[in-house]
């Protein structure tokens, strides 16, 4: 069933970067971004991780909480936050549980669509390069704005591999639902 505005977010309980235990319940009392990516290794998605990291201040000044979600494991995104400075909470599922709770789909049209020939020709271009694959190559991504009492209150999936919103546009439709 795909979630919309106004449907409780599913509990997720998720091993950070560090490997601590992360659960939904954590963000209680604030408002959360979940953000849906597929790997660190991705080009594209790691470009976005580093759009995201060098902005989280703008996040942090309406008092927002973003939280990644990725199939990496905890040793891989390790590896990632100590080359990028994240600000975000950064957590692993390999086993794409959370990815099915929040029902975000996945394809081979999704891949394959000539929408993802401009996102990667611009990560490859900004210096990233593909990493080591992990979990379903055609996951889609997707975010969430969750408030404070664990309702969603916007939702966007991705309809390919590399559609994710921009940062503007997610700052943007949290100061709709503020």
């Amino acid at each position: 069933m795909t979630l919309k505005s106004g449907d409780a977010a599913p509990f997720f309980s998720l091993e950070d970067h560090n490997g601590s235990t992360v659960t939904l319940d954590r963000f209680r009392g604030k408002r959360l971004v979940l953000y849906f990516t597929r790997y660190v290794g991705c080009p594209v998605c790691r470009m976005q991780l580093s759009t995201l990291s060098a902005r989280y201040g703008e996040f942090e000044d309406m008092d927002v909480e973003v939280a990644v979600i990725t199939q990496s494991s905890v040793e891989r995104l390790n590896g990632f936050a100590e080359k990028t400075p994240i600000g975000f909470v950064l957590l692993s599922d390999p086993e794409r549980q959370s990815y099915r709770d929040y029902d975000i789909k996945y394809g081979l049209s999704g891949m394959l669509s000539p929408r993802n020939i401009m996102p990667i020709l611009r990560s490859v271009k900004a210096g990233y390069r593909h990493g080591p694959f992990e979990g379903n190559e055609f996951q889609y991504p997707a975010q969430f704005i969750i408030d404070e009492k664990g309702m969603i209150q916007f939702v966007y999936y991705g309809k390919t591999v590399s559609d994710a919103l921009s940062v503007d546009t997610l700052l943007e439709e949290l100061r709709k639902t503020a």
